[in-house]
């Protein structure tokens, strides 16, 4: 007996699993190779079954970039909780999260900061999604602007440098043209770039101590 496509719908919790396989699909292929009608056959519910979640595949893939966004947010938050006060290595543990994220998630990291959901505008989830990772590190810097321990330059501009710095080296490593010269492991050497970084940012008597091996 062969087996044949289901043609009902009957999931216990379609939107999830959708989800999840689309992300298992990216980790893969391209954003260009994915679609719904795939995605329902590789869950086993009818081909329009998930058009009950979302619309279209822009919805789909806009979905996976708020959750990207949300994970990235959710690692800076975590990073500057292990530096209560210490602000130069709140700012110095948002960029290694960052690049973890990168590394960790690469999918994910190519979606949200791709062309794919690049118009946020008409998204006020993902918009909001986006927004909430930069007022991470901006608030930390306010706050640090505020304590005294980081020059009293715009904060706006002290965040636009560090992200992106953070960024391009992120997008270095998940491209593979980390530098053949690096002596220690890939982390330890963009923790020293963005510690050159940092150190532009905190007040001259203010010393800049490298992270916690975690």
């Amino acid at each position: 007996m062969t087996a044949t496509a289901p043609t009902s719908y009957h999931h216990g919790n379609l939107r999830k699993s959708l989800i999840e396989a689309a992300l298992l699909h990216l980790q893969t292929q391209s954003t260009d190779t994915l679609s719904l009608r795939a995605l329902a056959r590789q869950v086993g519910v009818s081909q329009t079954a998930p058009y009950r979640h979302f619309k279209d595949k822009k919805a789909l893939l806009e979905e996976l970039a708020t959750l990207g966004f949300n994970r990235l947010s959710e690692r800076m938050e975590a990073a500057i909780n292990l530096y209560p006060l210490d602000y130069p290595r709140q700012i110095l543990a948002i960029g290694v999260s960052y690049i973890r994220f990168a590394i960790d998630e690469p999918a994910l990291f190519f979606l949200i900061f791709g062309p794919k959901t690049r118009d946020k505008k008409d998204n006020k989830v993902l918009s909001e999604a986006g927004k909430r990772c930069f007022r991470v590190l901006l608030n930390t810097i306010v706050t640090g602007i505020d304590a005294g321990v980081l020059k009293q330059e715009p904060p706006l501009h002290m965040a636009n440098a560090a992200w992106a710095t953070a960024h391009g080296l992120a997008s270095l490593v998940v491209h593979g043209h980390d530098n053949p010269e690096q002596s220690g492991s890939l982390v330890d050497e963009m923790e020293a770039s963005l510690t050159l970084l940092v150190k532009g940012l905190v007040k001259e008597n203010i010393a800049v101590e490298p992270l916690d091996d975690r």
